[in-house]
């Protein structure tokens, strides 16, 4: 009976594991994927702290992907993660907010994120 036991306990922790172990999220975010084939251009990225909050901005492009597929998968995931787009390409999610902006259209897609994050002070 006890191997019974330990075995479907181990064969339980198995689904416990992600599915995707190596998934990459974004700069600054700890739980906004990246998406597959996306590169993020370190050369122009910027973050800085200032009193009011922390600012994220950086470059990215998809060499498969066009400048509107980069924006429609982020505006398909993002509402599954708790962002509300309250304009087109503009996120809010609780004191953080998001601006997609279109760089080059065409192949490669390149994207600009602008991330902010609002301290409050209570």
């Amino acid at each position: 009976m006890k191997i019974f036991v330990y075995s479907l306990l181990f064969l339980l922790s198995g689904s416990l594991i992600p599915i995707n172990a190596q998934e990459v999220f974004m700069p600054g975010t700890p739980d906004i994927p990246l998406m597959e084939g996306l590169r993020i251009d370190v050369s122009d990225d910027m973050n800085f702290d200032t009193p009011e909050g922390q600012v994220i901005t950086f470059e990215a492009q998809n060499k498969q992907k066009t400048g509107a597929q980069i924006i429609n998968y982020y505006r398909d995931i993002l509402p599954k993660l708790g962002w509300i787009e309250i304009e087109t390409n503009q996120f809010i999610r609780e004191k953080d907010s998001m601006i997609l902006t279109i760089i080059h259209q065409q192949k490669p897609g390149i994207i600009r994120f602008e991330i902010t994050t609002t301290n409050t002070h209570e």
